[in-house]
């Protein structure tokens, strides 16, 4: 249609409308002079005349929407107020007396008049008319149009005046009886969650103020209604609940925060929350910055991105303030210097990371910081300031020798006025002793004047400022030892020159190569690895202490020259250098120089070149040093390693090595990483990455997941495995259904593989011929089969054995030994002349060097055989590993000489132990050895012994799924317990196997008595005392004799040392975390803990009931101590296995049968009922069931649906007991919608079930209704939408009224049934 068109139409439409009004009008004047018509019949008249102009247009929507703006117009513009009136009055007949007008028109007449500029409060008569209307008409309109209309009510109200006014009073009367009429939810005009939602948005802040106090009273009063639903949807104790980092999920579900703005909890819904929960949680950010690794988990809580873009809307101005305020509290609250050095460098850290990604400001920090310290006054500055001025200086000189090269030197004016602020001492402060690292720090202040005066000269800028007096003779000190940098050897005073001068390339350059230089060594002067291999003579490396004097900025400038000038250029690396690499990728601070860059470009590039000694260090460093990293890089390391293993190394020491860093990371690995591993040809790598992966999914309840069977699938194409029953009876259901649905046929039987070989050594014998008949890929794998016969025939091999076994691919002798395993046990079985088949082994692997121990021990540990055949295989581990003595020699000496704590400064010691051992105990690498020029690869660290540590791991892993292992299971730990000394992640791999093998552990509480205390024991000399376990543990768990039963005061005593460690008190001795399993002293607590629980021989039903016992029986003071306690106990919980949780569920029940029936919503709420002493038991149950599923996984929280379903779904008849269970699930909606959608929709269905039941079995109306409908509007518009609505429709329809009519907007049947529709 043309422009030209539709103005012709618009105009016809006003003629139209011009000439009813005018009839109207004129007909009004003829009626009043001469009176032959009654009123009656004259408004009907009028309107029918009003109603056929709209019916003459209804079909036409435009036409009719302007007919009625214009209808609209002419009454509010009308200066006779009678007139507005019959205007109204007939289109409110209009409305009523013609159902297609009222269902078209209705909205369209409010819709103009709130939104025409016409209705003003100057005009009090027609404004009351007019909202009088929309009263009366207002229920011809849909929900989702009265909604509208309440906005647009809402938006007009701003022209009546906030102030009592005679005047306004029926315009205040007018509109008040409107909105009353709108938000009654006896009239059902429409959800009061959508009603709640337009007040809220507008009224309910302290930004924007309330109308009229009578309207403000109306809306408040209508939004408190929904405090009871709020209260449904809220966690019990909520701001007391706080995560611990390296625990809680990592991706902080149930912990988001809004970044922009305040930092508050993301809160779901327009409800009126209580006031905890709308604060700003600095509380709960500065609890997890105290904590160490949390940079990760920060960023995830505050949903901020990883991107280095530079983004403005990226800057988190509320984590600056945070900082500040910690900088400060550090100055002024602590008085001991290590705390205010452990939390300087808890900031730095962080600080470093956020700065990075953009996240904060460090400039604006600074005069945050600067405004913060001129407001305290001289006597505290003098007390308190002093004694931790000189860490302050330090962690803004982190940041600042790192970043002042980008910008200019007026940008850092601030900082300096902050030493002016911090130094203000009358005396000048005297030289340090420049002989360890505390000088450092006392020099920062100093440095950083250097750092700013260095680059105002660079850029020619006038800085005209005094250094403080105070620090004159230090700076004076400074810049003289600077000019004798030449003359310096490795220490102190190189330190602090290299700090004060890193922004300058030509000065930091020499400085940094005179310590790189010291620990490279002289190629002239050499030094023996084992084997006999020389590397550059430098075996003391820079200490941790010296390193952690550098700034940031140094110690990138370091590692970037170490990797660029010595360890890219391929020569042999010195023990010295190898040690200080190892050390600095140990630093988060500067991950992007140091392990990601290893990583992602250093270790590929290696792999790219081929070059195997690189490599071998490389993998050495990742077995015997790289053990704190993060997750990804672990994950990325396997990857490369794996694909290193199927490219098909040419070198036996090298495979080996690999093989054993694999086994140690996968071991490490977490669920969510599995499924970006490609499978290998290696049957026993795939068996431990599929045994992993089921066990990760058991602990992260995560069972369901198809990319699980997805991943194993891709194994199975690629090695097809036979797993045993005893194995798939501890991996997951849907795992082992899966495996067994897809299960292959077992290995050659007896009767094949024996006449095979019989065979081959038939072919042997009458002349072998050419060698790749024996070891060619498509070879049968029965050369070690064939050695074996001929050794234990013969004594010894013929040379041509001795040249095919050089040849021989380390990738293909993992087959070799697999087959090898299986004869013998097939001949051990069927034989039983168990000497002489060890003699035979031990000799192939300890003289011929045919293939290592840990390979062979792999296999025969890894045999998925059912029957008898693992009970043969053990029983041949049993003979192999504890009757020849050669391995318990080497693990005795080994452990017995070997430091465990590796960064301490014995490197020294360390190497001779090392180089000693090897000399002791020589290994060979025949196997490939005719392919390599180098038959031995430069070995830093590993051993035999090291590389045993993983495979000690699964057979004892092993042993316990192998009922018939028990023999083996404890011979490993009486001959070779010793090794977890050494191991890195002790704590971790008890936790990961009491937690695994739970159920088979439940009734051998000598194998958990026996694991736990020979590790303990075996790492009593390497930690410091009461580093893990309590003292009545320790003294009462090893002796057997005095049958120790805990107590409550010992389950007592255990909850109050992880709330106190929790809470921030020095429990636990002082260690350095970053060279810790595990990331944090809260975290260690609760693992521990969990550990020690675990190892008890109560039943963990009983256990679990003592838990719960302390957090709803004991007596508190406050309850603030009450929630410490219930967040620790849920954190226990949570980390333990189901079993030992379980018990949740029977107290929720046992409570729900028991809940008292005058019962209120007040009584569920335990925060605020137990100050006045009113908590009752089902308010306590709720508070540490919450407590519990806050601090749980997905999985865990995956299996609430079924225990609702089975569980507590009979059990419900009555209304208390339905709003328990609402209190109980509500507050969990939000998560389980955000990681299992599927979960909360079927627990809506539950839901709706359950009222149906309730609902039929009330003999009345119930009496908290309109809470229950607002807690299933909340429902349905914030998580489940129209997800469920075939199966709610139904039921919605079958409850009785009034209840159906409140929740009819949620049916589309019972929508389609109201008339008003």
């Amino acid at each position: 249609m043309t422009q030209s068109s539709q103005d012709d139409i618009q105009k016809e439409i006003e003629m139209k409308v011009d000439q009813a009004l005018f009839s109207i009008f004129a007909r009004d004047n003829a009626v009043l002079t001469s009176l032959k018509e009654s009123n009656s019949q004259n408004d009907v008249w009028k309107e029918e005349v009003i109603k056929n102009l709209l019916l003459s247009v209804v079909n036409e929507q435009d036409n009719f929407i302007a007919c009625i703006n214009l209808l609209v117009k002419a009454a509010l513009e009308r200066r006779r107020c009678v007139r507005s009136s019959v205007v109204f009055r007939c289109l409110e007949a209009a409305m009523r007396d013609n159902r297609s007008l009222s269902r078209l028109g209705a909205r369209h007449v409010c819709e103009a008049i709130l939104n025409s500029k016409l209705l003003t409060v100057d005009r009090p008569k027609i404004w009351v008319d007019a909202f009088s209307l929309i009263r009366r008409i207002i229920t011809f309109v849909d929900y989702k149009g009265v909604r509208d209309l309440l906005k647009f009510t809402l938006i007009s109200i701003r022209l009546l005046p906030t102030g009592s006014s005679l005047s306004h009073s029926p315009c205040i009367d007018a509109v008040f009886c409107l909105i009353e009429y709108i938000i009654n939810r006896n009239n059902c005009l429409l959800p009061g969650f959508l009603a709640v939602n337009e007040i809220s948005s507008r009224y309910h802040s302290e930004e924007k103020p309330w109308p009229h106090w009578r309207l403000g009273q109306l809306l408040a009063d209508y939004m408190q209604s929904f405090r009871p639903a709020a209260k449904l949807l809220t966690i019990s104790g909520r701001n007391c609940l706080k995560p611990i980092v390296g625990i809680t999920n990592q991706q902080c579900y149930g912990w988001k925060l809004h970044a922009t703005g305040a930092l508050k909890l993301v809160l779901t819904g327009p409800l009126p929350w209580d006031k905890e929960l709308n604060q700003t949680q600095n509380g709960l950010v500065r609890y997890v910055l105290e904590q160490a690794g949390c940079n990760v988990y920060i960023m995830n809580m505050l949903n901020l991105s990883g991107s280095k873009t530079g983004s403005k809307l990226m800057r988190c101005i509320n984590l600056e303030n945070e900082l500040v305020d910690m900088a400060m509290e550090a100055l002024l609250k602590y008085t001991n210097v290590k705390d205010i050095e452990r939390m300087m460098q808890r900031i730095s850290s962080t600080l470093v990371f956020l700065v990075m990604y953009h996240f904060v400001n460090f400039p604006d920090m600074i005069n945050n910081l600067l405004s913060r310290l001129q407001k305290i006054n001289v006597d505290e500055m003098r007390t308190a300031i002093r004694r931790g001025r000189n860490h302050l200086m330090w962690l803004l000189l982190q940041f600042l020798s790192g970043s002042i090269s980008k910008h200019s030197a007026t940008d850092f004016l601030p900082v300096l006025k902050v030493i002016d602020v911090c130094y203000k001492d009358d005396e000048e402060l005297e030289t340090p002793s420049i002989d360890d690292s505390t000088c450092i720090k006392n020099f920062a202040a100093v440095s950083i004047w250097t750092h700013v005066m260095l680059k105002a000269a660079s850029d020619k800028t006038n800085i005209n400022r005094k250094i403080p007096a105070v620090l004159s003779r230090q700076y004076i000190f400074l810049e003289d030892l600077a000019k004798q940098h030449k003359f310096l050897k490795v220490s102190y005073r190189l330190v602090l020159i290299a700090n004060a001068y890193s922004t300058q390339t030509e000065n930091l350059t020499p400085l940094l190569t005179i310590f790189l230089e010291e620990i490279s060594g002289s190629h002239e002067m050499k030094v023996k690895l084992a084997g006999d291999v020389e590397v550059p003579k430098a075996i003391k490396p820079l200490s941790i202490e010296m390193m952690d004097s550098w700034t940031v900025h140094t110690k990138m400038s370091f590692i970037h020259m170490l990797v660029k000038n010595r360890i890219l250029k391929g020569n042999r690396l010195s023990p010295a250098l190898v040690e200080t690499y190892a050390r600095l990728l140990s630093y988060n601070d500067i991950e992007s120089f140091g392990i990601k860059s290893f990583v992602q470009q250093v270790f590929h590039h290696f792999v790219n070149k081929g070059a195997y000694e690189t490599l071998h260090i490389f993998v050495d460093l990742i077995s015997n040093r790289l053990h704190f990293i993060q997750g990804h890089y672990v994950a990325s390391l396997l990857i490369s390693l794996l694909n290193l293993l199927n490219s098909g190394l040419l070198h036996s020491q090298l495979q080996t090595s690999i093989e054993s860093a694999c086994l140690r990371l996968i071991l490490k690995l977490n669920e969510n990483f599995f499924h970006k591993i490609d499978p290998t040809d290696n049957e026993e790598m795939n068996r431990v990455i599929i045994s992993s992966l089921a066990r990760t999914v058991h602990m992260s309840g995560a069972e369901g997941s198809s990319n699980n069977q997805d991943f194993i699938k891709q194994i199975s194409k690629k090695t097809p495995l036979y797993w045993s029953s005893q194995a798939l009876e501890c991996f997951p259901h849907p795992i082992s259904d899966f495996l067994l649905s897809s299960k292959p046929a077992p290995s050659d039987n007896i009767q094949n593989l024996m006449h095979f070989v019989d065979v081959e050594l038939n072919r042997w014998r009458s002349g072998p011929g050419d060698m790749k008949n024996w070891i060619d890929e498509t070879a049968q794998p029965y050369f070690l089969c064939v050695l074996y016969r001929l050794m234990k025939e013969t004594g010894g091999l013929t040379q041509q054995a001795r040249d095919m076994l050089e040849h021989l691919r380390p990738k293909l002798l993992s087959q070799h030994v697999r087959k090898l395993a299986d004869y013998i046990v097939l001949e051990f079985s069927s034989t039983g002349h168990v000497q002489q088949v060890i003699d035979v082994l031990n000799e192939m692997i300890w003289k011929i060097y045919a293939f290592p121990l840990e390979k062979l021990v792999l296999c025969l540990a890894l045999r998925h055989v059912d029957g008898v055949d693992p009970q043969v295989a053990f029983n041949v581990l049993n003979h192999l590993l504890f009757k020849p003595p050669e391995l318990r020699i080497r693990i005795n000496e080994w452990v017995k000489e070997t430091p465990a704590s590796h960064w301490l400064d014995h490197m020294e010691t360390a190497h001779e132990i090392h180089t000693k051992f090897h000399a002791n105990f020589p290994e060979k690498w025949v196997v490939g050895s005719a392919n390599n020029q180098n038959s031995y690869l430069p070995t830093y660290y590993s051993s035999v012994c090291s590389r045993f540590i993983p495979y000690c791991d699964i057979l004892i892993q092993r042993c316990i799924e192998v009922e018939q292992a028990s023999q083996c299971f404890f011979k490993i730990l009486e001959h070779f317990g010793k090794i977890y000394k050494l191991h890195d992640h002790p704590i971790t791999f008890l936790y990961n196997t009491l937690f695994y093998y739970e159920r088979l552990l439940r009734h051998r509480s000598d194998m958990k008595r026996v694991l736990v205390g020979t590790i303990n024991s075996a790492l009593r000399d390497a930690r410091p005392q009461g580093w893990a376990f309590t003292s009545d543990f320790e003294r009462n768990i090893f002796n057997t004799s005095n049958g120790w039963k805990p107590n409550t005061s010992y389950y007592s005593g255990l909850i109050k040392r992880l709330s106190d460690t929790l809470e921030g008190k020095p429990i636990f001795p002082e260690i350095d975390w970053r060279f810790n399993e595990i990331v944090n002293v809260k975290a260690h607590c609760v693992y521990v803990t969990c550990v020690e629980l675990m190892t008890l021989q109560e039943q963990p039903a009983d256990i679990g009931n003592h838990l719960i016992d302390i957090a709803i029986k004991s007596l508190h003071n406050s309850r603030e101590e009450a929630m410490q306690r219930m967040n620790a106990v849920g954190l226990v919980l949570m980390s333990l296995p189901e079993p030992f949780s379980s018990v949740l569920n029977d107290l929720v029940a046992d409570t729900l049968r028991t809940l008292p029936p005058e019962v209120d919503l007040t009584a569920f709420d335990f925060y605020e009922t137990m100050p006045v002493g009113g908590d009752a038991k089902s308010s306590r149950v709720l508070a540490i069931v919450h407590s519990c599923w806050q601090h749980g996984s997905i999985g865990q929280l995956s299996s609430i649906p079924f225990f609702i379903r089975e569980k507590i779904r009979p059990l419900v008849k009555y209304e208390h007991q339905f709003l328990f269970v609402c209190k109980l699930i509500g507050p969990f909606l939000y998560r389980l919608a955000a990681e299992r959608t599927r979960c909360v929709l079927e627990l809506t269905v539950e839901l709706y079930e359950m009222l149906e039941r309730v609902d039929r079995f009330a003999g009345q109306n119930l009496v908290y209704m309109d809470t229950i409908s607002d807690f299933f509007y909340d429902i349905k518009y914030m998580y489940v939408g129209d997800g469920v609505k075939n199966e709610v429709d139904k039921i919605i329809n079958r409850l009785r009224n009034p209840l159906k009519t409140r929740l009819s907007f949620i049916s589309h049947q019972a929508r389609e049934q109201d008339p008003n529709e």
